[in-house]
């Protein structure tokens, strides 16, 4: 699987650190047909980490906004 390319490789696990994973949709959230298809790539690359979990020592994600008050979110 190419998913895990990178562990066969080095033959450790790997590290994934996210910076600011909300602001890709927070700079178009004035136009929700341009946020919705940012929200929709970032679901399918974040699933492709949730399914690589195997793989992954640890995710380390950051947020620009407070997303517990951002409704935009909610998946």
């Amino acid at each position: 699987m190419r998913q895990n390319r990178l562990h066969r490789k080095s033959e450790r696990h790997v590290v994934v650190l996210v910076d600011e994973y909300d602001k890709p949709i927070l700079d178009v959230v004035d136009n929700p047909k341009r946020a919705r298809a940012n929200k929709d790539y970032l679901k399918g690359f974040y699933s492709v980490i949730k399914d690589s979990a195997q793989d992954i020592r640890f995710v380390f994600v950051t947020d620009v906004s407070m997303f517990f008050k951002v409704i935009f979110f909610q998946d």
